[in-house]
Formats: C-alpha cells, sequence, structure tokens
C-alpha cells in the first residue's frame, strides 16, 4: 500500500483544511475528524464536492507527521497552543458544554410552554464546543408571526422567575436572548461566516411545524462557507431533545399556557414597552449587528465574527511562509 507521503492531494482541498483550523484555532475550537469534515470552510474560494472522511483524515494525518497540527484523542490544533493547555483538555470543556445543557434543558422545559415558539436552538461557545466557566447560553427562538414582541417579553418574565436571565452582572451559566425571528421571515439578516458557523453548530432542541427544515431552506446561503455541512434533521432526536421531550405538562402548567395565549393579544403594547426600552439603550450603544421589528430581535451590539475575522487575517500573515512550504510539498507529491 502507498505511504501517505505519495499520494496525490488536492491542492485546493489541503489549503481549505488548513484554514479551517487555523480559523479554528482563533476561535479557540479543538476540532474532530467528523467536526473539521462537517465543517470545513471555503476560505479559499475553492468550490469543491463533498468531501469524505477518510480524504480529511489523510491530509490531517499528514499535517500531524509534518508537525504543523497537533492531534490528542481525535482532536486537532493547528500549531502550538501559546496557553500550553494540552489538546486533551478539550475533555473538560466537554465537561461544561454538559452542565451549561442541562440548563438550557431546564430553561426550555419552560418555554415550551408558550405556543407562539416553534423553535429552540442553543447557539454560540456552548454548541462550537468551547463554552468557559463563565459563559452565558445564547438562544435561537423562532416565533408565530405576529407574536414575536409579546412572546420575546414572555420568555424574559418566566426566565426571571425561574432565575435564569442573564443580567448585566450576572451571566455565567444564564440564558442570553440575542437572536429572535418569526416564522414568516426566516433567513438570517447578518451573511457572514461567523453566522454560517454559529447556525450550522446550533443544537436545536425543541422544533414545532419543521422549522428546522424550513430554516435550512432558507438560508442555502450558508453553503458558500460550509459547502460540507449539514444539519442533522430533527427526527434523529438528540439525547437533550429526549429529556425535554419526555416532561408533560399538568395542572397548573395548563392553566398558565392558557395565560400565555391570552397575553399574546397584547402584541402591540409588547412591542411598545420593549422598544422604549431598546432604544433607550441603543443611545448609549453605537454599531454593531443591531435589529428590531414585527420580523426578528437581535441584539448583537459587539459583534465578534468582526473580531474574529481579524484575528484570523493576521494569524494567516502569521502563517503565510509555513503555508506556502506545504502547498509547494503538495505540488511536487
Amino acid at each position: 500500500m502507498d505511504s501517505i507521503q505519495t499520494r496525490k492531494f488536492d491542492l485546493g482541498l489541503v489549503l481549505s483544511v488548513i484554514k479551517t483550523l487555523i480559523y479554528f484555532k482563533v476561535r479557540a475550537i479543538r476540532p474532530t475528524l467528523v467536526k473539521v469534515q462537517r465543517l470545513l470552510l471555503n476560505l479559499s474560494g475553492i468550490h469543491f464536492s463533498s468531501v469524505s472522511l477518510s480524504k480529511i483524515r489523510e491530509i490531517l494525518s499528514w499535517l500531524q507527521e509534518k508537525g504543523l497540527i497537533e492531534g490528542e484523542g481525535g482532536i486537532y490544533q493547528w500549531g502550538k497552543d501559546q496557553s500550553n493547555v494540552p489538546v486533551s483538555a478539550s475533555v473538560q470543556q466537554s465537561k461544561i458544554v454538559a452542565e451549561k445543557m442541562k440548563i438550557a434543558v431546564r430553561a426550555i422545559r419552560i418555554l415550551k410552554l408558550i405556543p407562539a415558539i416553534k423553535l429552540i436552538g442553543v447557539c454560540g461557545t456552548v454548541a462550537t464546543g468551547n463554552p468557559r466557566e463563565s459563559s452565558d447560553i445564547d438562544l435561537f427562538i423562532v416565533t408565530k408571526a405576529g407574536r414575536i414582541w409579546s412572546t420575546r417579553l414572555w420568555i424574559m418574565v418566566l426566565l426571571e422567575v425561574a432565575g435564569l436571565r442573564k443580567k448585566k452582572y450576572k451571566k455565567a451559566g444564564r440564558i442570553c436572548l440575542n437572536y429572535l425571528v418569526a416564522d414568516d421571515n426566516l433567513e438570517l439578516k447578518f451573511k457572514d461566516l461567523y453566522t454560517a458557523l454559529e447556525f450550522v453548530s446550533m443544537i436545536c432542541l425543541l422544533d414545532r411545524g419543521n422549522t428546522l427544515r424550513k430554516l435550512k431552506m432558507k438560508n442555502l446561503w450558508i453553503k458558500k462557507y460550509l459547502p460540507n455541512a449539514e444539519w442533522p434533521e430533527i427526527e434523529d432526536l438528540n439525547y437533550w431533545q429526549q429529556k425535554i421531550r419526555g416532561q408533560k405538562i399538568k395542572g397548573s402548567k395548563r392553566r398558565l399556557r392558557k395565560i400565555v395565549v391570552a397575553f399574546n393579544l397584547w402584541e402591540k403594547l409588547a412591542m411598545i414597552f420593549q422598544e422604549r426600552r431598546i432604544k433607550r439603550k441603543r443611545k448609549k450603544e453605537k454599531g454593531g449587528q443591531v435589529y428590531w421589528g414585527a420580523d426578528a430581535l437581535i441584539f448583537h451590539p459587539k459583534p465578534k465574527s468582526i473580531l474574529f475575522r481579524e484575528l484570523y487575517q493576521q494569524e494567516l500573515v502569521k502563517q503565510k511562509r509555513v503555508i506556502q512550504g506545504v502547498l509547494g510539498e503538495v505540488e511536487s507529491l
């Protein structure tokens, strides 16, 4: 059998793997083989068809033999970690993810009482697998059209009562409501690599009326950045979905559901109340990815997409000679 060194690699594919690893390093994401294959970034502008695990494995093995990447326990990283934290430390991060997900499940058991909610997914660092103990829990929520303002208000009230709502000085393990959309406007407003990766990594925990599938179909632009990515179908229940679906609504919870339905009639009042608060806050906060309206409520006053894009470009400059050397070897194989 031919050795790895004597095999021919596709130059564009090698470059995409390298750039994916560098981008993940910038975002402190330590991917597995499967994640590299599924979230392979098309940062080189090269169009290629679906890439198999075996091809990605060969390239990663070759890069590891050359000492350009670290690989321990099936987890990969470009170069050396300046913090000197071993790659195996990602095992500890998985424990943090599990703790954060337990809190998310607790919140969604309550929020699913709101009938206007069509979908709830966990995004952010919890979904990408690199949270810290101090991290909050980002939720992406789809609501019924014409109910977005009253639904958000109800969510805030219920999370406040449950002690799970994120506050200025209470962030760790709290729920952050920074992205809500109505089900008649599922195409995401901000289209960039960061957003694409966020939503492909999303862990969907509640889906009503095949909303996840509709969301996917309305955002095919994500393939431009992640040509190999696929959102898992909702029928393939994950562990956390089973935790939520196993819960039944009884007694007082049924009465609460009726109250929520009645409250939804106050959509206009909910909009007026919240808009005033948002406008007051926006006087202090300028720029960012912030939008509010009947179709979506998006609050990213300090979007990380710009920061990571700049850090990624800086890292590419640092690694330019190394990358050129690798590509030169690939051409000579």
